[in-house]
């Protein structure tokens, strides 16, 4: 080892500006806000309120990569090698996350509606009217 130290561990100080922080930061907001568009006008398109949207539900999973792309890029882009080591564990939490958090609101989603596998019409929007059976069953 030479009198400088060990040189292959050694991290030097990032200089990032404040226009690159800036610039980190509406990446992930521009895409999380094309994320909630996408994911709020699929959902009224599906229940019927508004006759623009999706066929399915793909374009918002596609919005959802793109965010999460954005938000592992702004990791860098914001907090230089901090960052980097951040993109070890990030993706993986994402991962996590979307296994996890959309069959919740998939779930919320069909527990208020009256979905016949059988017939054409897909989902029907019924309000609370599950909730009520439930908790007039004498069984549940």
């Amino acid at each position: 080892m030479n009198s400088e130290g060990d040189l292959l561990h050694t991290v030097t100080a990032d200089n990032i500006t404040d226009a690159r922080r800036r610039f980190g930061r509406s990446l992930v907001w521009a895409t999380a806000l094309l994320f909630v568009a996408l994911a709020a006008l699929q959902f009224m398109h599906d229940t019927g309120r508004i006759e623009i949207g999706f066929d399915t539900w793909r374009p918002v999973l596609f919005a959802y990569l793109l965010w999460a792309t954005a938000l592992c890029a702004a990791q860098v882009i914001v907090n230089g090698e901090k960052g980097k080591r951040t993109l070890f564990v990030l993706p993986a939490a994402l991962f996590v996350i979307s296994l996890v958090v959309f069959p919740l609101l998939f779930a919320l989603y069909v527990s208020f509606t009256d979905w016949n596998l059988a017939s054409l019409n897909g989902p029907q929007p019924n309000g609370w009217d599950n909730m009520r059976q439930m908790w007039n069953d004498a069984f549940y």
